[in-house]
């Protein structure tokens, strides 16, 4: 198997009788997902699908509590499907 980075997409092949996966983000639904915590004391914000809504939360926590420290994970969807050709 070997796998070819490409440009926010991925594709591995895995024999020349199946073909190669490609890996690439899948749009059809909902963007990415936005989420925020606070590291002193785990207070967070819902999952949000922009990142305007966790941003002004974690500045308003921080001139509320004074914590400065925040665990942001954005989630973003991906979907593979096999391709006949090489990359």
């Amino acid at each position: 198997m070997s796998a070819v980075p490409m440009r926010g997409r991925a594709a591995l092949s895995s024999d020349a009788q199946n073909g190669w996966w490609a890996l690439e983000w899948d749009m059809s639904g909902s963007g990415p997902v936005y989420e925020v915590e606070c590291t002193a004391c785990g207070g967070s914000l819902e999952a949000s699908e922009g990142s305007a809504g966790p941003d002004a939360w974690a500045l308003q926590h921080a001139d509320r509590t004074g914590h400065t420290g925040f665990r942001n994970v954005v989630t973003r969807f991906s979907r593979a499907s096999r391709s006949a050709g090489s990359p």
